[in-house]
């Protein structure tokens, strides 16, 4: 199954974490593949991959030959981060009628339905890796750049930046992350649903979640504004 998150990012090992155990249940073995969120797609259609790990619930909407795995093993958001600790939004509207330059990785399936319809397609900085829009922000080469939240924690204290420049300007939109499997699969898609659900009620994805290091997740949808991504105090 292939992954937007490298495996060795806390969030790509929580979901290796999870999938493999739940794989392993059925006696299925899981191979994790890293590529950009583009490219995944692109690598079910030719049959390199049998699903991708991590999509959101409207994502089976619009790629049919998937079939959404519907326990969820996360419930995330999509935030914005800036360099700029003046800038604030409250979700996807607040960036409608601004001139800010926006980055979100190509093949974000919330990004590309959403952004066209607020923002000039000059203002879009389309990138293909989180790490890469991070040293955009940094070089003053865009102004927001959209990452779930998961992907921000994990970015956290990054050893190539000077990631305590950044800040979380606020939340655009929760969802749940889901795994999808292509539909030649779709007779195991309840099996797995049933074995996830097990795995949550043991409380085994809160220990996989300690384990990688993630910390909670924003119980606030609010606008957070003025806080240093490296602030322990919003993640």
């Amino acid at each position: 199954m292939s992954s937007s998150r490298p495996l060795d990012s806390p969030d790509g090992q929580y979901l290796y974490l999870v999938y493999n155990e739940a794989f392993r249940r059925l006696g299925i073995k899981l191979h994790y593949v890293y590529v950009p969120s583009k490219r995944a797609l692109s690598m079910v259609y030719k049959g390199e991959v049998d699903g991708e790990i991590s999509r959101g619930s409207w994502y089976g909407h619009y790629h049919p030959l998937l079939v959404r795995i519907e326990e969820s093993h996360w419930e995330n958001a999509f935030v914005a981060v800036v360099n700029d600790p003046k800038i604030q939004l409250d979700g996807w509207e607040s960036l409608r009628g601004t001139e800010y330059r926006v980055s979100c990785s190509t093949g974000t399936q919330i990004c590309d339905a959403n952004l066209p319809k607020l923002i000039r397609s000059d203002q879009l900085r389309p990138i293909t890796r989180s790490l890469q829009g991070l040293k955009m922000l940094l070089a003053n080469r865009t102004d927001v750049l959209i990452l779930s939240e998961t992907r921000a924690q994990t970015l956290i204290n990054h050893p190539e930046l000077p990631t305590e420049k950044l800040y979380i300007a606020g939340v655009l939109g929760s969802f749940y992350g889901y795994a999808y499997l292509h539909k030649r699969y779709r007779h195991i898609v309840p099996k797995v649903s049933v074995v996830l659900k097990n795995m949550k009620e043991e409380g085994l994805l809160n220990q996989y979640w300690k384990k990688v290091g993630m910390k909670e997740l924003l119980k606030s949808r609010q606008t957070i504004s003025s806080q240093s991504i490296n602030d322990q105090s919003v993640n």
